[in-house]
């Protein structure tokens, strides 16, 4: 699974105790969202408790785009530009 800490975020982070005040955020974030690419997740924290998150799902895939570009992540082509299918 792609970690998202790195993406910026549309909304600040919220942080619960319990998995069910996690959700209810997650839900209202989904019911009102503030960009039509709006991504909610809810993960456990390093902290205790559990954090929700919105990323925007175009901004996420130009980073891991520019990340693979300059080989931060590999890539079958090593990083290289490949070709596109015909």
């Amino acid at each position: 699974m792609l970690r998202l800490e790195i993406l910026p975020r549309l909304i600040a982070d919220s942080y619960h105790d319990t998995r069910r005040e996690a959700f209810e955020e997650a839900s209202r974030r989904k019911a009102a969202p503030v960009a039509p690419d709006a991504v909610t997740r809810i993960e456990e924290s390093p902290y205790g408790g559990y954090r929700v998150y919105t990323v925007s799902l175009r901004v996420a895939m130009e980073v891991f785009t520019d990340m693979a570009e300059s080989g931060v992540f590999p890539t079958p082509s090593g990083g290289r530009k490949s070709t596109p299918y015909r």
